[in-house]
């Protein structure tokens, strides 16, 4: 799997350490499914490494803190743990790989990491960015294939990213009806929707974390729910929700 090279590459042959880096506010399914990777990739190494994890989202929400200072707060807990390898993730890392790659852990190779493409920073070079994964989108020929007679598809998020991969989803399902169900609606809402969508339809669970109300669920349990009463398949784009309700999908 590509994400798993990225984590520890084929030719990683040492016993030094992972340290793992996150901004993110709240454990979502590709923090897990990094996790899940990060897991694996370690159990299959010849030398299973010793993986460091680093929460950074209060450090992102400090304005009185230069990303200079971070790093050398990590240089001073993590310096001497042979690290050997940086995995980042969320949108403040990204900003903090970028600006202190060099200062941090110098000469150690760091990795950023999202849904759908990673930049490595490599000692001496210039970043360079990956793809990871592909468009959460699925085309004309593959939806008839999998479900014949689908014309109605309902993508359920409330990602940031939603408007953009809705936008996706229509001009490439050319004679579908796609509707969005997002924060607008509540969690009640979307799972009594769902009972009673017609035959021509399919549901499309991408992440659910908030509702109208404010409320917020851990997206793999609304799932979950989700799937005990939907009344239409449920395709999923995070290979972590494989398994609890979803049939499948772009993961």
């Amino acid at each position: 799997m590509l994400l798993a090279a990225f984590i520890i590459p084929p030719t990683f042959a040492n016993t030094g350490a992972v340290l793992y880096l996150s901004s993110n506010p709240t454990f979502g399914p590709w923090e897990s499914t990094i996790n899940a990777v990060l897991s694996d990739a370690v159990s299959a190494a010849a030398y299973p490494p010793t993986v460091y994890q680093a929460e950074l989202y209060s450090e992102s929400t400090r304005a009185d803190l230069t990303v200079e200072e971070v790093a050398q707060s990590l240089n001073n807990m993590y310096l001497n743990k042979d690290i050997v390898r940086v995995i980042a993730t969320g949108e403040w890392a990204l900003k903090f790989l970028d600006e202190a790659h060099e200062i941090l852990l110098p000469g150690i190779t760091k990795v950023y990491l999202s849904e759908r493409e990673a930049r490595l920073f490599a000692p001496g070079v210039a970043p360079t960015d990956f793809t990871v994964s592909g468009k959460p989108a699925f085309d004309n020929s593959t939806l008839a294939t999998l479900f014949p007679g689908t014309h109605r598809y309902v993508f359920i998020s409330s990602l940031p990213d939603r408007y953009m991969l809705v936008d996706q989803l229509r001009k490439s399902l050319t004679g579908f009806e796609v509707e969005l169900w997002d924060q607008a609606l509540s969690y009640e809402q979307i799972l009594e929707k769902s009972t009673s969508l017609p035959e021509d339809a399919i549901i499309h669970y991408y992440v659910m974390e908030v509702d109208i109300k404010g409320d917020r669920r851990i997206p793999l349990h609304f799932l979950r729910e989700l799937s005990e009463v939907a009344s239409r398949a449920l395709l999923v784009s995070h290979s972590v929700f494989l398994g609890s309700g979803g049939v499948g999908g772009l993961v």
